[in-house]
């Protein structure tokens, strides 16, 4: 376990992250952090349902950031809402599936981020 002093200076370093993040950034850090409180979820069964929420916190999140306005954007909103669904229903093979669904979403928003505007 790691001890309080470096417990805190990651908490620190991770809010200089968040706070200093291009919009481009943060998408791909909200998505990143989805998927691991799915997965950890899936294996911590006594820390499920607070890792549960979290993830979908982290899905409404998402979707009150888009503009929906097209169809990409109106493809993501339902995407989001599938997966916050099936969070929901809480069996594993839902709660996998929205994990696979957000990993590929979380590995897009990394190659668009990438690539110059």
């Amino acid at each position: 376990m790691p001890s309080m002093p470096s417990t805190i200076a990651a908490g620190s370093y991770a809010k200089v992250q968040i706070e200093t993040a291009t919009t481009r950034r943060a998408v791909c850090m909200l998505h990143e952090k989805c998927v691991q409180f799915v997965s950890l979820a899936l294996n911590r069964p006594a820390e499920r349902q607070t890792l549960l929420a979290k993830a979908q916190n982290i899905l409404s999140q998402l979707q009150m950031s888009l503009r929906v306005n097209d169809s990409v954007s109106e493809g993501l909103f339902l995407l989001y809402d599938y997966c916050y669904v099936a969070i929901e229903r809480g069996t594993d093979q839902d709660v996998t599936g929205a994990g696979k669904i957000m990993a590929v979403l979380r590995d897009t928003f990394k190659f668009l981020a990438k690539r110059p505007r």
